[in-house]
């Protein structure tokens, strides 16, 4: 009866040891991986009481200048103003790329203050960023080959300096 005993406590902590290795395995193996954790069981949070509400505006002070400016400057051209345009809606990775889940992952966070976009084939031509934006965006336009303006909203230009910026891009007005 006692090696009975000894054998059932030897398989239970077998067990035990294999359940914590395995564990620490998986740890170390997640650790490494790269790409998004997606909860598909609603676990994580409570879907029947979302904390969300409506913004009151979606431009900031300087954004809407910026905006209304250069609807302006547009009125009558071949070309139309889009505000607040994530850069993953306009840059496409190229096929074969490794890392695919960072370089997306990295590019949805990144957005242009306002495109303009070429009529009627709404064409992206040109991304108007703020001063402070991330320099992962700005490198990413530049390796596509998409012309860029980088504005300080601190300070703004004139009507008569934005459209020349915009000229000087290659953009007929």
């Amino acid at each position: 009866m006692g090696q009975l005993i000894i054998i059932i406590i030897l398989l239970i902590t077998g067990k035990l040891l294999t359940d914590i290795y395995k564990e620490s395995r998986n740890k170390n193996q997640q650790k490494n991986a790269s790409g998004e954790v997606i909860d598909v069981s609603g676990a994580w949070i409570d879907l029947s009481d979302m904390p969300f509400q409506p913004r009151n505006y979606l431009l900031s002070e300087s954004d809407m200048a910026l905006y209304l400016l250069l609807q302006k400057i547009l009125a009558g051209s071949n070309y139309v103003v889009f505000p607040k345009i994530g850069l993953s809606e306009i840059l496409q990775l190229k096929s074969g790329t490794k890392n695919p889940h960072e370089y997306n992952k990295r590019i949805r966070s990144s957005q242009a203050d306002c495109l303009l976009c070429k009529l009627p084939s709404l064409q992206p031509v040109l991304v108007v960023l703020n001063q402070n934006s991330d320099s992962f965006g700005k490198r990413a336009l530049e390796e596509a080959g998409l012309q860029h303006l980088i504005i300080s909203p601190d300070d703004m230009p004139s009507e008569e300096l934005l459209r020349q910026k915009i000229q000087d891009t290659g953009l007929k007005l």
